[in-house]
C-alpha cells in the first residue's frame, strides 16, 4: 500500500511539473507574438487580485480572449506549416 502511494506521489509531481513546464513556454510564446501579459494571465486563469479586478471589473474578456488565441493560433499554424 504505502509503495502505490509512493508511486502515484512521484506521477503526480511529474504530472504537476509538466504542467508548469508547459504553461512557462505558453506564457513565453504568447509573450513573444505580443499578446499582453494581463491577457495572458486572463488565458491561462491566473487569478486577478488586485481590488478593481476583484470588486469592480465584471467584464468578461471574451472578445480579448478570443483574438488573442486566433493571434494564437495563426502564429502556431505557421510554425507547423513549416514542419
Amino acid at each position: 500500500m504505502l509503495r502505490n502511494v509512493k508511486i502515484l506521489s512521484k506521477i503526480e509531481d511529474r504530472l504537476r511539473d509538466h504542467r508548469e513546464r508547459c504553461s512557462v513556454a505558453v506564457d513565453t510564446l504568447t509573450g513573444s507574438i505580443e499578446i499582453d501579459l494581463e491577457l495572458r494571465n486572463r488565458l491561462q486563469e491566473h487569478a486577478m487580485t488586485d481590488v478593481g479586478s476583484v470588486y469592480y471589473d465584471r467584464w468578461n474578456y471574451l472578445r480579448e480572449k478570443q483574438r488573442a488565441m486566433e493571434i494564437w493560433s495563426d502564429w502556431l499554424g505557421t510554425k507547423v506549416a513549416r514542419e
